[in-house]
C-alpha cells in the first residue's frame, strides 16, 4: 500500500485588525481551518493580543479609528520585527501606502475587495514566516546549528 504523505503548513496566529466586523467575521470563517486567527476591533485590542500570543502574520485595515494601520504595522515591526505585517484598504490612499512601506516594511498591500487573493497572499506570508522561523538559528555560512540556537535549547531543557 502507497500512501502519499502531504506536507501541511503548521498552523500559525494571524492577527486580523479592521473595525468593520463583517470583514472579521468573512476572515474567521474563510481562513480558520488554516490559521489561529485573533480578529480585533482597535489597536488597544491588537495590541493586548500580540502581548499574550504568539503571531505570525497581522493584517491591519489602514483606515482604524484613533490610529492608522500602517502606523500600528510600524509598531508591531518595531516591537516584534519577526512578524508578517499585510495592509489591507478599500482606498487608494498613495501617503498610507509609501507610510506602510517605509515605515512598517510591509510583506503586502491588498485592495479591497481581495477575493481569492488574501488567501492566496497568506498562504505565501505563512511560508516565508516559517521558512525565516526555521532558518533564524542558522549559521548562513555553514548551515549548522549557531550558539545562539544551541544555547536557546539548554535553556528551555533546563527550565
Amino acid at each position: 500500500m502507497n500512501e502519499e504523505i502531504i506536507d501541511t503548513p503548521e498552523k500559525v496566529g494571524l492577527l486580523v485588525v479592521d473595525d468593520d466586523v463583517d470583514i472579521l467575521n468573512l476572515v474567521t470563517h474563510e481562513l480558520g481551518e488554516s490559521f489561529d486567527i485573533y480578529a480585533v476591533q482597535n489597536v488597544v485590542q491588537a495590541m493586548d493580543v500580540l502581548k499574550k500570543n504568539e503571531i505570525a502574520i497581522a493584517i491591519c485595515d489602514e483606515r482604524l479609528k484613533g490610529e492608522s494601520g500602517s502606523e500600528l504595522l510600524a509598531n508591531i515591526k518595531d516591537q516584534y520585527p519577526d512578524i508578517v505585517r499585510i495592509l489591507i484598504s478599500g482606498f487608494t490612499d498613495t501617503n498610507s501606502i509609501m507610510n506602510a512601506i517605509n515605515k512598517a516594511n510591509i510583506f503586502k498591500y491588498i485592495v479591497k475587495p481581495w477575493g481569492n487573493q488574501l488567501k492566496i497572499i497568506l498562504e505565501e506570508a505563512q511560508k516565508y514566516y516559517l521558512e525565516n522561523k526555521k532558518n533564524q538559528y542558522k549559521d548562513s555560512l555553514t548551515s549548522l546549528k549557531s550558539e545562539h540556537t544551541i544555547l536557546d535549547s539548554l535553556y528551555v531543557e533546563i527550565k
